[in-house]
């Protein structure tokens, strides 16, 4: 190999590396975490509404619907880790089995959505 071929190598080698570590340092988020967040969390509200087609339509199941929209929508939940609110997963899953969803049900996930999303928030001095 020729000097000149080997230091264009080396420049570009250098180039290159220093490019991709400025992606991963400054762009990952942009680039990799926050597409793949969105992604899992419309896997995870979809699979809630797959959950909830077979309960019968009543007015606490649009209830339920607009509660989940209103909380898994907000930007605070994205930082919500999974142990936290599998636990409102759980309880929707439970009301959904017996195919009716009643106001007690409904109060008991909006009011453990409701208390996450208060633990999570910054406390404000």
């Amino acid at each position: 190999m020729k000097k000149g071929c080997f230091i264009k190598l080396i420049v570009v080698l250098t180039v290159v590396v220093a490019a991709i570590t400025y992606i991963v340092q400054n762009k990952l988020d942009d680039f990799i975490l926050k597409p793949g967040k969105e992604f899992i969390k419309g896997q995870v509200i979809k699979q809630i509404y797959e959950t909830l087609d077979d309960v019968i339509d009543n007015p606490e199941k649009d209830s339920l619907k607009q509660i989940i929209d209103i909380h898994f929508a907000d930007k605070t939940f994205d930082e919500i880790k999974k142990e936290k609110f599998s636990r409102a997963i759980e309880l929707i899953e439970n009301a959904a089995e017996d195919s009716l969803i009643t106001s007690e049900e409904l109060n008991q996930i909006h009011s453990l959505l409701t208390k996450i999303r208060k633990d999570e928030e910054p406390k404000k001095d």
